[in-house]
């Protein structure tokens, strides 16, 4: 086994307590930090135990401050050094605090998605499922009175979706398309081609 500084063996000590380690877990957790500095230690025996990783802690410094302490991924704290990096250009001597306040700022600032619930989604397509319905409800055939037409049917909206009109059943009819033609045009006006 190489050396072990009082440090390094405070720390084991008090890892040792918390695992409640046997002997022969001791003797391997000692040679893995053989020779390892404070902060090497500390790496070791987190890996070993993450659970035991320190909780997160606040206290108010005075001044309105206050000491915040996280543990974060190795992750996490590149990806914080490329986001003060990126924002170096306003502050060159940014610490974590300043990039906290930024990003903070901005999560907040941010409009937040509104529901509205008075409006249905509106999808354009008609299900097969009631096409199938209209079809037969229709007897495959155009549905404007006195024409039996079987040629160029479509399904129209009785009420149209541009007026609130939806999919259903109720609502739809199948068409020749001189019918619907008409009837669009009745409803909308002439097409004029500019």
């Amino acid at each position: 086994m190489g050396e072990l500084s009082l440090s390094t063996l405070s720390q084991a000590n008090v890892f040792f307590r918390k695992t409640k380690a046997s002997i022969q877990e001791k003797q391997i957790v000692l040679e893995k930090i053989s020779g390892k500095s404070y902060r090497q230690t500390t790496k070791v025996l987190a890996d070993l135990a993450p659970e035991l990783a320190p909780a997160e802690k606040h206290r108010e410094l005075g001044n309105n401050k206050i000491e915040l302490k996280i543990v974060i991924t190795e992750d996490l704290h590149q990806k914080l050094q490329d986001l003060k990096s990126q924002f170096s250009h306003k502050n060159p001597s940014m610490n974590y605090a300043d990039l906290l306040e930024i990003l903070v700022n901005k999560a907040i600032k941010q409009p937040k998605p509104k529901k509205s619930p008075s409006a249905p989604a509106v999808t354009k397509s008609i299900s097969v499922g009631l096409k199938r319905q209209v079809f037969k409800r229709d007897k495959g055939q155009c549905s404007y009175t006195n024409c039996k037409s079987k040629h160029l049917l479509q399904y129209d909206h009785i009420k149209s979706q541009a007026f609130g009109g939806e999919h259903s059943v109720a609502n739809l009819r199948l068409l020749c398309f001189w019918h619907h033609k008409m009837l669009t045009e009745k409803a909308f006006g002439k097409y004029k081609d500019k």
